[in-house]
């Protein structure tokens, strides 16, 4: 299993990339944390961003559709798309995540 973490400039954008990630079974759930606070530099200036964290669970293998979904999708030059294995936990929701995407 992976989780994803994806930034998105607002929520009205990560319900849109949300839901066509789990409408195309690529994605079982999608946590959207609303406001997360963005410190970073971009264009040789320091940003502070108001944006939306977008906490995917999907499985090692659909991980790489997902990914491209989402760029194919989000408002950014440079998207925030990073994965973390998952690989301990409650067996029931990871086999859970698993039987939600596509195979």
């Amino acid at each position: 299993m992976k989780i994803i973490l994806s930034t998105t400039p607002n929520i009205d954008k990560a319900k849109t990339i949300a839901k066509a990630l789990v409408e195309t079974k690529l994605a079982a759930c999608i946590n959207i944390v609303p406001k997360v606070i963005s410190i970073y530099e971009w264009e040789n200036a320091i940003q502070n961003d108001e944006e939306a964290m977008m906490i995917i669970k999907t499985s090692d293998e659909m991980a790489e559709k997902a990914k491209n979904k989402i760029l194919e999708l989000h408002a950014y030059t440079l998207p925030e798309v990073i994965f973390i294995d998952i690989n301990d936990g409650n067996k029931d929701y990871i086999d859970w995540v698993s039987n939600q995407v596509q195979k």
